[in-house]
């Protein structure tokens, strides 16, 4: 099993009481952008904010690095959300299993350590946990 994570830029947050905000409409094509560009195996939920997360089963580490780039170029390439042009970026962390958790919090706290490097890393969007 694999994990990581992801943060969405220039993504307004939703209330999610207040149904059809601008930031809940681009959320929603961005599950949408998710699911299809994994597959049916793949497990994406929203965590929180503008943070998914993606469990990847049975993958070799070359096809999770695939795999990311294919997410980070769909997200990426929204460019416009009912007919409104919009510009995101994403950062994705990625901790696998076994090698950097054996859990699922650690792996939640690891993808997210380098999901949150790779926001700082302006050269990289996708950084794997060490």
């Amino acid at each position: 099993m694999q994990l990581f994570c992801r943060g969405i830029a220039r993504a307004e947050d939703c209330i999610p009481a207040i149904p059809r905000t601008p930031g809940d409409i681009v959320l929603r094509h961005i599950g949408k952008v998710l699911r299809s560009s994994l597959r049916t195996s793949d497990i994406p939920a929203r965590v929180g904010g503008d943070e998914f997360s993606i469990i990847l089963t049975n993958i070799s580490k070359a096809d999770v690095i695939l795999t990311t780039e294919r997410v980070l170029k769909a997200i990426e390439g929204i460019d416009q959300v009912e007919a409104n042009a919009i510009q995101i970026s994403a950062s994705i962390g990625v901790a696998m299993f076994p090698s950097q958790g054996n859990d699922a919090n650690n792996l939640i706290k690891k993808s997210d350590q380098a999901m949150y490097q790779a926001k700082k890393d302006s050269s990289q969007n996708i950084i794997f946990h060490k």
